[in-house]
């Protein structure tokens, strides 16, 4: 079966991602996008700005911002489950989702 998706890959302009690739490269761009960081886009997520919040009230908002960034921008998934891993002053995201075309189960960490 040929592949769905296709993505120009932002680390090299010249090359072509398909299929699965193409979804990741998405989520992770819509995640890690700053609030006016697009001019006159509605795109946009607060999770950059999570370093300066309360721990305790940060993993709840991350998975929370997560998953409404995904289910709204990326309808080709459906969000099973978010991790947010807080280590001093990195915050990681294991992120689990189902590609709605194929039924594939995938995880990525952000």
């Amino acid at each position: 079966m040929a592949e769905k998706y296709y993505a120009v890959d932002i680390k090299n302009p010249r090359q072509w991602l398909m299929g699965g690739d193409a979804i990741k490269q998405n989520i992770k761009c819509l995640i890690m996008t700053k609030p006016y960081e697009i001019p006159m886009s509605l795109v946009e997520s607060p999770v950059p700005g999570y370093l300066d919040k309360p721990l305790s009230e940060t993993k709840l908002d991350i998975i929370r911002d997560v998953s409404d960034v995904i289910n709204t921008w990326e309808t080709r998934v459906k969000v099973k489950s978010v991790v947010p891993v807080i280590k001093e002053s990195q915050i990681s995201i294991g992120l689990t989702y189902v590609d709605l075309a194929t039924n594939d189960t995938t995880t990525v960490n952000i």
